[in-house]
Parts: C-alpha cells; sequence; structure tokens
C-alpha cells in the first residue's frame, strides 16, 4: 500500500490526473445543486402568481413590470433549472454559459420582488467563474491545468468574500472605536446584537435567549467568527487550512440559524461542496 502511495507522489501527471478527475466531480456537484436551487425556488410560484406583486426592479430587471415579472422568473427559472441539470452531465461551455446568463437573470428577478438575497451570491458568481472552464478542444494535459486553474479561482472567490466580511467587521470596529461607541470587542456586544434582532419579532429562535442570558459564550462566539472569516483569506494561498476554515465557516452559519434563525442553506451546501469535497485534491500539493 505505501508502494503504490510513493508511486502516485512521485509521478506529478498521475497527481494531476487524480486531481483534475475529483475536480469535474464536484464542479458536477455544484451544478446539481444549482439545479436542485432551481426547483426548490419554483416552490415560490404562489409568491409570485396569488398574491399580489411589489416589485422592486434592480438594475438588471428595470424593464421588468408586476404584470410580466411572474411569467418571465418562471420561464428562466424553468430553463435554468434544465440547463443546470445538463451541466451536472454534459461537460460542455456553451451550457455552463447560458446557465450563467439565466441563473444571473434568474436572482436578479428574484431579487426585485423583496429584498437582496445574500445567499444566493456564492452561487451565482461561482457559476459565472466555471463558464470559463475549458472544453474539449485543447490538448487533455493542458485543459486539465487550465480546469484546476478556473475551479481555483471560483474557490479563491469565496474565501475572498467571507474574508473582506471580516476585514468590514474589523474596519467598522475601529471607526467605532474612535468614535468612543461600543465595539465588537465589548464582552456584551454579540447579547445586545441578539437581543435587538429577536425584539424585532422577525423569527423565533432555539438558542437566541440562552446566548442573551450567557453573554461572554455569545461573545465567544462572535470572535472566533471574525477569526474564521480572517483566516480566509490565508486560506487563498494555504490549502492546508481550507477544511478548517470551511468547517469553521459551515458551524458559523448554523450557529447564527440557531441563535437569529437567519439560515443560509445555499451557503452550507456551496462550502462543503467547493472547500470540503475538494480538499483531497489540494492536499496532494
Amino acid at each position: 500500500m505505501n508502494y503504490f502511495q510513493d508511486q502516485n507522489n512521485a509521478n506529478p501527471l498521475l497527481r494531476q490526473t487524480q486531481s483534475f478527475v475529483q475536480t469535474t466531480f464536484v464542479v458536477r456537484a455544484f451544478y446539481a445543486l444549482l439545479t436542485a436551487h432551481c426547483f426548490v425556488s419554483l416552490r415560490d410560484w404562489q409568491l409570485w402568481f396569488a398574491t399580489p406583486l411589489n416589485l422592486k426592479p434592480v438594475w438588471a430587471t428595470f424593464w421588468l413590470t408586476s404584470t410580466t415579472a411572474p411569467t418571465i422568473w418562471a420561464i428562466t427559472t424553468v430553463f435554468a433549472l434544465i440547463l443546470c441539470g445538463l451541466c451536472a452531465w454534459l461537460p460542455k461551455t456553451h451550457l455552463r454559459i447560458a446557465a450563467a446568463i439565466l441563473l444571473f437573470m434568474h436572482f436578479a428577478i428574484e431579487d426585485s420582488r423583496d429584498t437582496i438575497r445574500h445567499g444566493e451570491h456564492g452561487l451565482l458568481w461561482v457559476s459565472v467563474i466555471l463558464a470559463f472552464l475549458p472544453n474539449d478542444r485543447c490538448s487533455e494535459r493542458r485543459r486539465q491545468v487550465r480546469y484546476q486553474r478556473v475551479f481555483y479561482l471560483a474557490q479563491s472567490m469565496i474565501l475572498l468574500f467571507y474574508g473582506m466580511a471580516g476585514g468590514v467587521k474589523v474596519l467598522t470596529a475601529i471607526v467605532q472605536g474612535m468614535r468612543g461607541e461600543r465595539t465588537f470587542l465589548n464582552p456584551d456586544a454579540a447579547a445586545l446584537v441578539i437581543s435587538e434582532w429577536l425584539q424585532r419579532g422577525e423569527g423565533t429562535s432555539l438558542l437566541g435567549s440562552w446566548m442573551i442570558h450567557h453573554p461572554i459564550v455569545a461573545w465567544g462566539g462572535l470572535l472566533a467568527s471574525v477569526v474564521v472569516e480572517l483566516a480566509c483569506l490565508i486560506a487563498i494561498v494555504s490549502h492546508r487550512i481550507r477544511p478548517l476554515v470551511a468547517v469553521g465557516l459551515i458551524g458559523m452559519h448554523v450557529s447564527i440559524g440557531l441563535i437569529m434563525d437567519v439560515w443560509f442553506p445555499e451557503n452550507v451546501a456551496l462550502l462543503a461542496i467547493l472547500l470540503l469535497a475538494a480538499h483531497k485534491k489540494n492536499s496532494r500539493r
């Protein structure tokens, strides 16, 4: 067993092929996730056709009206579902480009109905980047290298998004501290945020009240989330810590859901597919 492992480690071409195979599997899983997302979105048809529509078009859908938006949304979502399903089985560049365009319109239309849905940004921009995956016309070895570079760019973008979120928190704390205001470095900061959120009455919470009565625990979780987000910037260049960062981010999303009833299932699935499922490939580098 060790002999064959040593042979694999000594053969960079074999390692590259194995990494390429795993990357293609992860890409297929990502498009399967997009297919599931579009399918779940279709369950909201009553919100479009059976209720009065409060449409506030974003820039990409300025041409929509309250009358035409439901039909355009339904057509776009159905075709996006079909194309994403095809992309999960047929690795064709033109299919990925068409899917990215339809997903862009799908998310834009949905964001025009109510508030911006931050949980969908990762899905959109990863689909845009993966649309640039190479086709079959170049040589196999060159295709493998280009394929994994594009995939690495998609991973880096997700990590950059989270790293920027942590950086914004730190910069905001610096500005607030200079003004003499309370920052997330105060031991009761997390409990106050949770209390304010729960007072809005926007949902139920399983652990919110407990966290309010245990502010130090809540504060520790807040600090840990900022550290994990900042660690994403290091994970862009360090493949070894990516699984730890991914687990930390998933734990952060689950904790926020349990405490504040704000759930981002798309982000959890995206992190599991894009970072955790690709860990074995990266660990060989």
